[in-house]
């Protein structure tokens, strides 16, 4: 039987896609002189009489982009395991240590600007870590047995990162929590 506790580690890939979306507004005032009145003097002359108006142009540039988090970790979890014909039953719990975090899109700047995550893009600024250290993670599954050393599995699971991922130079401290679906086939040797 395989019912009882289980030890699990290996290499988890993760993937958090977020949707930026931005609109700066600018506002550039101008001037416009208009004619008023016409008016003509005694010998004939045309008079123009003027006056200025003021008038702001309204000038929006909206950026959006998919921003990516990429994050590749080692999983190390204690679990328990329940069969029932060819499903397994399990919830799981531990800690996972960050190998590395790779981001790419857009985020905004101390100044409020669009600034760029991609270390070639255009006014780049590092706002994340490049590991993010320690997270806990739960999850619970129903696994389906393919053969006696294949198994499908399917694993809703929580995560959150101890520490802020946030780069500490950046003016905002963020904290990551994850929660998702965790698919895939175990091979038992």
């Amino acid at each position: 039987s395989e019912q009882g506790i289980a030890l699990r580690t290996g290499l988890i890939y993760s993937q958090i896609n977020e949707v930026f979306d931005h609109t700066s507004t600018e506002y550039i005032p101008k001037a416009i002189n208009v004619t008023i009145d016409t008016m003509y003097n005694p010998s004939g002359d045309t008079i123009f009489v003027w006056d200025t108006i003021s008038v702001i142009d309204v000038v929006e540039e909206r950026t959006v982009t998919t921003n990516k988090y990429r994050l590749v970790d080692i999983p190390l979890t204690i679990g328990y395991e329940y069969p029932v014909g060819k499903f397994i039953f399990n919830v799981n719990g531990g800690v996972m240590l960050n190998l590395f975090m790779k981001t790419e899109g857009n985020i905004l700047d101390k100044e409020g600007d669009v600034a760029s995550l991609n270390a070639d893009g255009p006014n780049q600024i590092e706002a994340y870590k490049s590991k993010v250290g320690l997270s806990v993670m739960g999850s619970f599954g129903v696994n389906y047995r393919l053969s006696n050393n294949v198994i499908i599995l399917f694993e809703p699971y929580i995560r959150h990162v101890l520490q802020p991922v946030s780069h500490p130079d950046y003016p905002l401290e963020q904290k990551l929590t994850m929660v998702g679906l965790r698919t895939g086939l175990r091979y038992k040797f």
